[in-house]
């Protein structure tokens, strides 16, 4: 992990929102940089918070007027990530996705959006619906680990109805992403109530799909879905030392910029948030690292 760290909270710094730089500075703490901790600031929150629309959710980029699944669960990483997981507007957030949670404990954006919606969230669409389930699922049963327990037969319901689909060398008929929210997701069913549990019990089913992921990701994995993968994994503190994890650390640094950004599939206004998520969980995992040996 050979990132070069002052340049990437710089690259943040400059071109990053408030949340995005509130976060950063966060984990920055640990590194050999100028801050300490940072003081709440009210203004991170009602950036975050902005465009929350009346049921809870958030509009995508795709359906200005609709409330999406997906945007909600991106604004809910953000939310993660700078730590702002304790105020009404999550909470809010996580009460919209059980509202549209399907009796069969799956999730789909509604019909009415379906030739708006991007192959990630096309109604009717099994991919979609696999990742739509994983990524609402890890959220709910997440939220257990702040408070929120309440959600944990929504996210049990979810994670039993991915397993459904789960072939034999551990794939979803779905995208990348899907697995690593899945594998999360059936970790944290056995949670043992501690914040950082040292060494997590992983079901056959979370073993098969990071097994799995570690035979599909590759030098042409982008930085944004290495970043998004390392960060929930290291939610449930997957082991260092796993294939897929030692894979995706490696990658990930070296596809660092020399202005000390990472780039994102979704353009440059996503470079920031790949960036921080980039920092934060090679930090993370250095400190890890340290402190095992």
């Amino acid at each position: 992990m050979s990132a070069d760290f002052d340049r990437a909270i710089a690259f943040v710094l400059a071109h990053g929102s408030d949340v995005e730089r509130y976060a950063l500075k966060n984990f920055a703490i640990g590194h050999n940089g100028p801050y300490g901790p940072v003081p709440y600031d009210s203004k991170v929150e009602r950036q975050w918070r902005e465009g929350q629309r009346a049921d809870g959710g958030w509009a995508p980029f795709w359906a200005r007027d609709y409330s999406s699944l997906d945007a909600t669960c991106y604004r809910l990483a953000q939310a993660d990530l700078a730590w702002l997981l304790r105020f009404k507007s999550f909470r809010s957030a996580l009460e919209f996705l059980r509202s549209r949670q399907r009796r069969d404990g799956s999730w789909e954006e509604d019909e009415l959006v379906r030739d708006l919606a991007p192959p990630w969230a096309k109604p009717g669409d099994l991919a979609a619906r696999l990742y739509l389930t994983a990524n609402c699922g890890w959220w709910l049963i997440n939220a257990r680990v702040y408070g929120f327990p309440e959600y944990e037969t929504e996210a049990m319901k979810a994670g039993a109805y991915l397993e459904q689909y789960q072939a034999e060398d551990g794939s979803l008929s779905s995208f990348l992403q899907t697995h690593w929210l899945a594998a999360a997701l059936w970790i944290r069913r056995n949670w043992d109530g501690s914040f950082f549990p040292v060494s997590p019990n992983l079901p056959e089913s979370a073993k098969h799909a990071l097994d799995y992921l570690a035979t599909q990701i590759n030098d042409e994995t982008p930085a944004g879905a290495l970043s998004w993968m390392l960060t929930t994994l290291a939610a449930v503190n997957v082991p260092l030392e796993h294939p897929v994890i030692a894979k995706a650390l490696t990658m990930l640094s070296e596809q660092q910029r020399p202005d000390g950004g990472w780039t994102s599939e979704d353009g440059p206004e996503r470079d920031a948030w790949v960036t921080t998520q980039a920092v934060s969980v090679l930090i993370q995992c250095g400190a890890q690292s340290d402190q095992a040996t």
